[in-house]
């Protein structure tokens, strides 16, 4: 793309890239969808092609294509999104890195344990939501004032 785009045109390449992105997404392109994504540096579209691909990757013994996209991508996105840290890790492994492995693991487990909680929370939403005369946006505080919801039947 680059070599054929004007000098003045720089400007607009990141969303050139970003539609060669969505085009190769498209046409079942990935590697070429995740590169342009890269490119235009929209890292969270790229992370949600690369987690969507890495199965096939692995299969075919690529993850140093892998490790390749996610050194692109920032380190703190992947330290949030516990597949991208748990695809990491097993690229390393692969591919003989073994020194941060440890850590992508741990990464996993506080993104899991940070989306546990999450899911707690829009559960107790969804618990008392219904319940109240009118919408109440809640706080830490207000949680603190709830009673813990009963637990379900275990048959329905």
């Amino acid at each position: 793309m680059r070599s054929h785009a004007p000098k003045e045109c720089s400007e607009q390449m990141p969303a050139l890239h970003g539609q060669a992105s969505q085009w190769y997404e498209q046409n079942e392109l990935f590697a070429d969808a995740i590169r342009h994504a890269l490119s235009a540096q929209d890292f969270d579209h790229a992370a949600d092609l690369i987690e969507q691909v890495w199965s096939a990757m692995r299969n075919r013994q690529q993850e140093a294509t892998v490790l390749s996209w996610l050194k692109v991508l920032l380190d703190s996105l992947i330290r949030v999104r516990p597949v991208l840290s748990v695809v990491n890790a097993i690229a390393l492994l692969n591919t003989g890195q073994t020194d941060a492995i440890e850590d992508r693991l741990q990464d996993a487990e506080r993104a899991l344990a940070q989306a546990k909680m999450l899911l707690l929370t829009k559960m107790r939403i969804g618990l008392y939501q219904p319940l109240l005369p009118i919408p109440v946006p809640f706080t830490p505080r207000r949680w603190a004032i709830l009673p813990e919801p009963s637990p379900m039947p275990s048959r329905l």
